[in-house]
């Protein structure tokens, strides 16, 4: 029977080595970290790597005897010596809770506006700050941003004639386009709306000019005397004659800035470009050619020949001194005296006479006393004018006498130049 030996202890080990994998798959399920006895220990289950790897923690690895499979429990001796346990597998005992985050710093705006822009002198702000018409107004959008200065703005608003006003907005002031300035010039000041910048604040200002732009103006002549000229969509353009009288004229002066007209003058000519204004008829209380009657502006049947001029005076119409033989304001003095006008002799006569002829004429100031400027007629009312400069009428100054009495001739008829 000997041979039967081996084989019957082969039986013997499988069927042991099954019973023991069989009581094994019997046992309850258990996570690594149960209690596996009735202590207060915990450690982690049946598994042997982690059992003898959490000794020193008072976890001890007990092998299967009988029907007991192996299992992992605890050294009483050594749990006692712990104030706690503490596992290097398994799942850990819970984590204290983590420490609050501190608050987030307030986040830094990629793009900060620069303070609220002004207008610069000579312009007023219109509408609150962030006024607004909208668009890209008389240039091209791209145009808007190579200007970094409210001063500079203004320039190019007043290189345009058909610029009213402009909006400027500061450094990241336009919320469209932010990291740079932007300038717009409009045809108008009035504000349509409010604009704001990068981060949300209205910063732009609108501005428009102190004193409106002047639509008229005289060339081809002298400060007082010339073409008449009218401003209108951005273009200057002439005012043609037809009907065009004294009443008109007076209109025109006074628009200009003048006290009065002293002349009409039909086919002054020499203009070109746009003909504005033709059959105007003013009543000659209007403040402005605008307000007369007349046909629509560019609408006529007139050329350039026909171009109306002017002659304006800040005299009074009862002014008693005037300039001749020369321009608006340089000339022969003459004095209105007795119902004629005459001259006035060079003799004695300086800077200071010359100053109170020019502020008597609605000048500032005198620039030349001119000797023997020549060329008068009729009578010579004055002689020997002696002035201090602080009259305000020439014929305050002491002189030779009583009008008329003189010992000169017209050769050395005075002139003054005015400013």
């Amino acid at each position: 029977m000997a041979p039967s030996t081996p084989f019957v202890v082969a039986l013997f080990r499988v069927s042991s080595a099954s019973m023991d994998e069989q009581s094994m798959l019997q046992m309850p399920v258990m996570d690594k970290n149960v209690a596996t006895d009735t202590s207060e220990c915990w450690c982690p289950g049946y598994f042997e790597e982690e059992c003898t790897a959490n000794q020193d923690k008072g976890c001890e690895w007990h092998p299967h005897d009988g029907s007991n499979a192996p299992w992992c429990g605890c050294n009483e001796e050594v749990w006692g010596s712990l104030t706690r346990p503490i596992f290097t597998g398994g799942n850990p005992a819970p984590a204290p809770a983590p420490a609050p985050a501190p608050a987030p710093a307030p986040p830094v705006h990629p793009n900060p506006q620069a303070p609220a822009a002004s207008c610069p002198s000579g312009w007023v702000q219109k509408g609150d700050i962030g006024a607004d018409i909208g668009g890209c107004g008389l240039q091209s959008c791209g145009d808007r941003y190579d200007i970094t200065s409210e001063a500079a703005c203004a320039a190019r608003c007043d290189s345009n004639l058909a610029c009213v006003g402009f909006s400027f907005a500061p450094m990241n002031g336009d919320r469209n386009h932010p990291g740079v300035t932007a300038c717009t010039i409009y045809n108008s000041d009035t504000p349509a709306g409010i604009w704001t910048g990068t981060e949300g604040i209205p910063t732009q200002v609108m501005c428009g000019r102190e004193t409106p732009r002047a639509t008229l103006r005289l060339s081809g002549g002298s400060a007082t005397r010339g073409r008449l000229e009218f401003l209108h969509n951005g273009q200057w353009g002439t005012v043609c004659d037809d009907l065009f009288d004294m009443n008109d004229a007076e209109v025109a002066c006074r628009q200009l800035g003048f006290l009065r007209a002293t002349d009409s003058i039909q086919n002054f000519g020499g203009g070109s470009g746009q003909i504005w204004m033709d059959n105007l008829q003013c009543s000659g209380t209007e403040a402005d050619l605008q307000s007369c009657p007349g046909n629509a502006l560019g609408s006529h049947n007139c050329g350039h020949h026909e171009d109306v001029g002017v002659a304006c005076t800040n005299l009074p119409a009862d002014a008693n001194l005037r300039l001749q033989g020369g321009t608006d304001n340089r000339g022969r003095l003459e004095i209105f005296h007795d119902g004629q006008w005459g001259s006035v002799c060079d003799d004695y006569f300086d800077m200071n006479d010359a100053h109170v002829a020019c502020r008597q004429m609605g000048f500032g100031s005198a620039t030349e006393s001119i000797q023997h400027f020549g060329g008068g007629s009729g009578p010579i009312w004055l002689d020997n004018v002696g002035c201090s400069g602080t009259e305000a009428d020439i014929r305050d100054c002491s002189n030779a006498g009583a009008f008329g009495t003189h010992n000169c001739g017209h050769h050395e008829d005075v002139g003054i130049a005015c400013a």
